[in-house]
């Protein structure tokens, strides 16, 4: 009976693409064959808020084509070495996001990252990724994709003078490659964090489906990441739509779809793995969206310093109806 059952659950994932493989453990290693559609993301531009007693945060992510014509020239170089762009016939998409924080405690700082991150509309597999940090102890990381692992440029400012000059001027630089490893082995494609967003989105996911399972790459590190859907819950969301040109505020109940983001490192890595960071925050994060409009609504996670922290859609710029 139990080899009856095992060849069933085999035949299923099989029919459904949705798992590689039955384990153990709950986690299924690798990614799944993503089935990403542009078409069901609808939103160019989204603005989320969060207020947590002394501390505040604001995200901006934005999000817009490239034309294939025009992918080449976007992406920097990285070393004499660096990655070759998609097939000529290719695209890709461009996510701006710009998280802002802000607090009233002693010791502490404001600070601002604003992340770029180029990748494939059909697979969310990134091709490049940039961010500044601005504020104390600033920097500027560029990271490249290549197949066997990311090659990361850091630069700095050399002093307090050099600070105030732009990212450009920095003197201060530092190349280093991170491999992979055996952990590649399972992944199909590499994302990068910053365009989870848009695989909630563009991905057809519905309570009580398998998790989708992916590889993201975080730091110096591939994880092994999970997008569950754990149900819907009706949930009050109010905020300014923008669509064609028309403002309308936004104020009601609505069915959302609770997913659950967990990562875990390949435990093989060489290094001990840095905590894995969606908008800084970590741990399992709670991501919800507008079960009928694919809109994320609401991020829940815990942020270094501050604790458990909800941003909340504020702003939506919608694409008009066809």
């Amino acid at each position: 009976m139990a080899i009856r059952n095992r060849a069933r659950g085999l035949v299923a994932a099989a029919c459904t693409a949705m798992l590689l493989s039955l384990l153990p453990s709950p986690w299924t290693l690798g990614s799944s064959p993503l089935e990403l559609d542009p078409q069901r993301v609808r939103w160019s531009r989204l603005l989320f808020e969060a207020s947590h007693g002394l501390n505040s945060a604001r995200t901006e992510v934005r999000l817009a084509p490239i034309p294939a014509a025009e992918l080449e020239s976007s992406l920097l170089a990285a070393g004499a070495d660096g990655p070759r762009p998609p097939p000529p016939d290719a695209g890709a998409l461009l996510m701006v996001a710009t998280l802002s924080t802000s607090t009233k405690l002693p010791l502490f700082s404001d600070k601002t990252w604003k992340t770029r991150v180029w990748f494939l509309p059909g697979n969310a597999s990134a091709l490049q990724r940039t961010r500044l940090k601005i504020g104390k102890e600033p920097d500027k990381k560029i990271f490249r994709y290549f197949p066997e692992g990311v090659r990361r440029v850091r630069a700095e400012p050399e002093d307090s003078d050099e600070a105030e000059r732009p990212p450009e001027a920095w003197t201060k630089i530092r190349s280093d490659f991170y491999a992979y490893g055996p952990a590649r082995a399972g992944c199909r494609d590499v994302s990068d964090p910053s365009a989870l967003f848009y695989v909630i989105s563009a991905a057809d996911m519905s309570a009580g489906d398998p998790p989708l399972a992916l590889c993201v790459f975080n730091k110096k590190t591939l994880y092994h990441a999970e997008l569950r859907a754990a149900g819907t819950e009706s949930l009050r969301v109010g905020y300014m739509r923008r669509r064609g040109g028309t403002d309308e505020r936004i104020d009601k109940e609505i069915d959302a779809l609770k997913i659950v983001l967990s990562t875990r490192a390949d435990e093989s890595a060489e290094r001990k793995p840095e905590p894995f960071e969606f908008f800084e925050m970590r741990g399992d994060i709670e991501i919800y969206i507008d079960a009928a409009s694919r809109l994320p609504v609401q991020v829940r996670g815990t942020v270094k310093n501050v604790g458990e922290a909800t941003l909340l859609l504020t702003e939506a710029d919608i694409a008009p109806r066809n």
